[in-house]
């Protein structure tokens, strides 16, 4: 017997700001962003503000999706790993 799944899966999203709170300041209705949070997969996420950031304007959301983890990914590999330095 396979087992149900009780969560929604994902981590990275990029989408549409429909809503903020009261002591959000950095985001409006309407910002397109990308970032990480819980259930990114589901049709609406809550998100900490500072969890996101505005989305390139130059590629469709949907690419842009993959920029938080694989982006963080490749930084630390040339940063971190790689120790590349300017110059």
């Amino acid at each position: 017997m396979v087992g149900r799944c009780a969560c929604i899966l994902g981590g990275e999203v990029a989408g549409t700001v429909v809503e903020v709170g009261d002591a959000v300041h950095t985001l409006a209705v309407g910002d397109r962003v990308i970032g990480r949070s819980a259930s990114a997969a589901a049709e609406y996420v809550t998100a900490a503000a500072d969890t996101l950031i505005a989305a390139p304007t130059t590629i469709p959301l949907v690419h842009a999706a993959a920029i938080p983890i694989a982006g963080v990914t490749a930084w630390q590999a040339v940063f971190e790993h790689a120790h590349i330095t300017p110059g």
